[in-house]
């Protein structure tokens, strides 16, 4: 997921630096104001991101372990979101490792929904 607000920024340089020079189709916001709100990114491991998303995408990245495949955090799932997720405030983590998921899908789960 790190590499999302990178692209995002590029994105919007090049639309910007452009947006009067080609023909570039109308955007009322930039590129990665698209992107920031509507493309939503799945992770298991990404250090980088986890110390990035103090600023982005805390309402759309959503961590997985990835199981039962090779490359999954399980059986040491709590100990991967604790070293890449722990110095984020707990609403965050909420939002990550469960929220976003629930929102995004709109799953009905007792004591979540209201």
């Amino acid at each position: 997921m790190a590499w999302i607000p990178f692209y995002a920024h590029e994105w919007n340089k090049y639309y910007v630096r452009f947006r009067n020079k080609v023909p570039l189709p109308f955007m009322a916001k930039l590129p990665g104001d698209y992107v920031a709100e509507q493309v939503y990114a799945t992770f298991f491991s990404d250090p980088t991101g986890g110390w990035m998303m103090d600023r982005y995408g805390e309402d759309t990245f959503m961590w997985s372990n990835d199981y039962p495949h090779a490359a999954s955090t399980w059986p040491h799932s709590r100990q991967v979101i604790a070293d890449e997720l722990g110095h984020l405030p707990q609403h965050v983590i909420r939002k990550v490792v469960r929220e976003n998921v629930i929102n995004l899908y709109d799953l009905k789960i007792d004591g979540i929904n209201t």
